[in-house]
């Protein structure tokens, strides 16, 4: 059930994300637009990879025609990584667009200085 806890957890922030956004006037910023909307299907599909690979595990087998079986790594978890290294380079340009806007986000509650 942690998965799960973690799962609303980045929704909850991401959305906290974009209302932060919306205050600082970035989401009417076309590039800033596109690319959030990129990462928010980046992060919706790994989340479901995710749920994939707990369902069906890491790996799975192929039967050959004689009977043989052939264990290999799920196509999810290859999937998934490829996914999360094109979220992270999507991160990456939205912190580029944001710092071209002059600015940077910063969540209301939160204490840490860093």
């Amino acid at each position: 059930m942690k998965k799960e806890n973690k799962s609303i957890d980045l929704k909850k922030s991401l959305d906290n994300f974009k209302k932060d956004a919306e205050r600082q006037g970035y989401v009417d910023n076309f590039l800033f637009a596109s690319t959030l909307k990129r990462l928010e299907t980046q992060i919706d599909i790994l989340t479901s990879l995710e749920k994939k690979i707990e369902e069906d595990g890491v790996v799975c087998t192929k039967e050959y025609v004689k009977g043989r079986e052939n264990m290999y790594v799920s196509p999810a978890v290859t999937t998934y990584n490829k996914t999360c290294q094109q979220a992270n380079n999507t991160t990456q340009a939205l912190i580029k667009v944001i710092i071209s806007l002059g600015g940077a986000l910063h969540e209301e509650d939160e204490d840490d200085e860093l």
